[in-house]
């Protein structure tokens, strides 16, 4: 059984911003004149320490969202659903871990359209990974380290290797069957691993790994080991190497892999007329496509919408990063299909919360925008101190911050909702609307949590105050 317990939510209502913004490139490139506000709502979850944190978050097909602790339950990474429409998290590693045998620190999980959910195995030393699916019997994910454990035999259990991160890309008949893509721990490779609908793999007819489950090694002997990464609906893969290793260990850049590299590639090895060890991209990060190139800031998750627009994690931290923020990168091709590495115009990237985002940024149907921020102390908005009672996430949302139709948390509590304007603005005036005539939110002239030294914007904001990039309140 699924062990429930509530969370602590900051207050949420239905709020409108009524601005005109005008949007500036992140270099200074002018653009279209856009109306685009953004607000957020901090999302405390309670932790077994102060170091766990939230690495993953996924959109299940039935509205559903689990969440992935790194190292939840004495160390060993916990899942959290929160089931659509509530309130409250359960641990559906039942309070034991994802694996207590070893596995801890776990930034991976991966989900097909079925609403199956893969998760790697990184530092137990048994090499595999689990596959957990979603049971409409009682509304959940039955999981267990022993009975779901999967595949540990393929390529002799990924080269010796811990599986370090995840990502699927379903077929087009959307019914569980798929690619894997799996990066290794040590060896800094990225394999992929054709999935059938009923979860098992084909296996190989033929050739020197006759009989034994597919697999084919896409890129070898990068400089790190791949972290963040996802696919998009061309099946194009795009990734980040990992950002908590010191600069000089990694090489920095958003890479962009199409799925022409790799198609031809699988369906020889898959015939038995090529070697599945032989990676489908000869060389390492110089012969890749980067859709950011020149740049040198590091990111630290990456997330996709539907309009095929790219979302970067960054956040100033000891590994590189010098920014607190979630920087969108627009895809300027008119489309989501058929994208390249030359649709995204970084020159336009714009920074559009000011939250330092310590992991993957996800997107769930509603448009809102999960934002993992690490420990307690790792989140407050540009010009203020840290935030009791906060951390782990936050809800973030363009345009508006309609976050449903009643509010949540203790009534007559403190909340507080951040705006952050892109471009130079000069608001006239700031108005909360809420259904009802309800009042819960109302601008204040000062910061309610000022930062340590030096001084900072009243908040909301004052009107008639010019506030220009990366300026926030």
């Amino acid at each position: 059984m699924a062990i429930e317990f509530a969370p602590s939510f900051c207050r949420r209502a239905r709020t409108g911003l009524l601005v005109l913004v005008a949007m500036s490139a992140l270099f200074g490139v002018a653009m279209a004149q856009q109306e685009l506000v953004t607000t957020g709502s901090v999302i405390p979850l309670q932790h077994s320490n102060q170091y766990c944190q939230i690495y993953q978050i996924v959109t299940a097909p039935n509205g559903d969202t689990l969440l992935m602790d790194v190292c939840g339950k004495g160390g060993y990474g916990a899942l959290y659903q929160q089931k659509k429409g509530s309130t409250t998290f359960q641990d559906i590693t039942a309070g034991k871990g994802i694996d207590s045998a070893g596995t801890y620190w776990n930034e991976g999980l991966a989900m097909d359209a079925k609403g199956t959910f893969y998760v790697p195995d990184r530092y137990s030393g048994s090499q595999h990974l689990y596959r957990v699916p979603y049971d409409t019997s009682d509304g959940t994910w039955d999981y267990s380290a022993s009975g779901d454990s999967w595949e540990a035999t393929i390529d002799a259990g990924f080269e010796g290797n811990g599986t370090q991160n995840v990502a699927f890309l379903d077929s087009a008949a959307k019914d569980g069957s798929g690619i894997l893509f799996v990066s290794e721990q040590n060896a800094n490779d990225i394999m992929m691993i054709p999935v059938k609908s009923d979860g098992t793999v084909p296996l190989f007819p033929s050739g020197p790994d006759a009989g034994q489950p597919e697999f084919q090694y896409l890129i070898k002997g990068l400089a790190d080991k791949v972290m963040p990464m996802t696919l998009d609906v061309n099946g194009n893969l795009y990734f980040i190497e990992n950002p908590y290793d010191p600069p000089a260990d990694r090489v920095t850049g958003v890479f962009f892999i199409p799925a022409s590299d790799y198609t031809s590639c699988m369906a020889a090895s898959a015939a038995g007329t090529s070697s599945p060890t032989a990676p489908c991209i000869t060389g390492t990060e110089t012969s890749l496509q980067r859709i950011d190139p020149g740049n040198t800031e590091k990111f630290n998750g990456i997330a996709l919408d539907n309009a095929g627009n790219i979302y970067l994690a960054d956040g100033n931290d000891g590994y590189g990063g010098t920014r607190n923020g979630l920087l969108m990168v627009p895809n300027q091709s008119g489309s989501p299909i058929g994208v390249t590495a030359t649709s995204f115009f970084f020159e336009n990237a714009e920074y559009i919360a000011p939250v330092g985002v310590n992991a993957n940024p996800a997107i769930d149907p509603r448009g809102f925008i999960w934002l993992p921020t690490g420990t307690s102390s790792n989140w407050s908005p540009n010009g203020s101190s840290g935030i009791p009672g906060t951390g782990n996430f936050v809800l973030w949302q363009l345009g508006s911050a309609y976050l449903g139709p009643t509010p949540v948390g203790t009534p007559g509590a403190t909340g507080t909702v951040f705006f952050t304007f892109s471009g130079s603005v000069t608001p006239g005036s700031i108005t909360f609307s809420q259904p009802g005539g309800k009042t819960e939110f109302s601008a204040v002239a000062t910061n309610p949590y000022p930062p340590a030294s030096g001084t900072t914007p009243a908040v909301p904001c004052t009107a008639g105050t010019d506030y220009i990039i990366y300026n926030y309140c």
